[in-house]
Parts: structure tokens; sequence; C-alpha cells
């Protein structure tokens, strides 16, 4: 997992420093956050946050994309506020069609309410999925 850490790190730095929560929820066969919802964006949960980074390891099994990002639409701090939500991943994830229905729902959720939430998926090596998603 040490070839995941610098992309981490350097996402974490690149966050704006006014106004942007955030948080980290690692996934595999299951899904879990750092904290319990995200926090503001700050010198102490950035510290908080690197250092998370820094112990993560490549042991949560599989590749199950669609429970981490239930975390983290579920996870935001205010639903009203525009969210982004990075996905990093370096495995071949499962369950497209449910991946691609949870995230198409959340989407339209986040239209009627005129709140913006986009999803952005990074994947990293050789063995990751290879599907593009367009929703408008």
């Amino acid at each position: 997992m040490v070839f995941m850490t610098l992309p981490w790190k350097i996402m974490l730095k690149s966050l704006p420093q006014r106004g942007t929560t955030f948080n980290i929820i690692s996934f595999g066969s299951s899904a879990s956050s750092l904290f319990p919802s995200s926090v503001a964006y700050s010198a102490a949960s950035l510290k908080a946050a690197s250092n998370h980074v820094d112990t993560m390891e490549a042991d949560f099994g599989g590749t199950e994309i669609r429970s981490a990002i239930e975390e983290a639409f579920r996870s935001r701090s205010d639903p009203n506020k525009p969210t982004s939500v990075f996905i990093l991943t370096d495995g071949d994830a499962y369950d497209l069609d449910g991946v691609q229905e949870a995230v198409t729902e959340h989407i339209t959720k986040a239209r009627l309410s005129n709140s913006l939430l986009r999803l952005f998926c990074l994947g990293i090596g050789d063995g990751v999925s290879k599907v593009r998603f367009m929703l408008f």
C-alpha cells in the first residue's frame, strides 16, 4: 500500500483550506471511515488524516466500491453543501451495476435538492476495473 500513500497525501494537501470538509473511507469487503462524519479541513484534521494514510494497508478483502460510496455519501456533514467524492482504488471492482445504481440514486437526490454532488474514481495499477460511467 506504500505506493498509494503519496497520491493520498498530495490529494489531502491540495484540498482548499477554507470551507472544506473531508473524510477518508477505507474499503474492501466492507467500508469504514476515519471520522464519523466529514470534518472541517484544519491543521489538526490534516495531521490525523496524514497519520491515518501512513498506517493504511490493503487488508480489507475485495474491492466492493459500492459500500465505500454509500459510506461517503452517508458521512457528508452537510448534504446541502457542494460535495466531491474521490475514490482511489488499486483493485478490480465488484457489483458495477450496483455501483452505478447507488451513484445515480444519490446524484439524483442531490439534484432534486439543488445540491451539487460529484464522484471521481481513480484506479491505480494494472488490476483496476476499466468501466466508465457518465451521468448527466
